[in-house]
């Protein structure tokens, strides 16, 4: 049996983009004034489990590379880490699958 090579894959990093495109009904004035706290409570939803997903993933990359170079790590700790990254970046994908769905029967109302 042949040893199974592993190339590290690059760290998740967040996208970075212009604002998003304000949700209005047309004919309808879009809103002036920020939300309270002067953020949007779903962008910062979103950025604390992208952040929270990026650690993961950097938990998961380090215990492989331990466990491949000797370190006192088991290979079960080892699976965990990486099936919680995992499942993070899998449930992060199904909310931005739901929330853009949301968005585009939002864009496709008639008022």
């Amino acid at each position: 049996m042949t040893p199974l090579s592993l190339s590290p894959l690059p760290p998740l990093r967040p996208a970075t983009s212009s604002s998003p495109t304000p949700l209005a009904a047309p004919g309808l004035p879009l809103p002036t004034t920020p939300a309270p706290g002067g953020a949007n409570p779903l962008a910062a939803g979103f950025e604390s489990m992208l952040s929270e997903t990026l650690q993961l993933e950097q938990t998961a990359q380090h215990n492989v590379e331990a466990a491949l170079t000797g370190g006192d790590i088991t290979q079960a700790e080892v699976l965990a880490s990486i099936k919680k990254a995992d499942l993070s970046l899998r449930l992060l994908i199904q909310l931005r699958n739901k929330t853009l769905a949301a968005y585009n029967e939002l864009q496709q109302m008639r008022f």
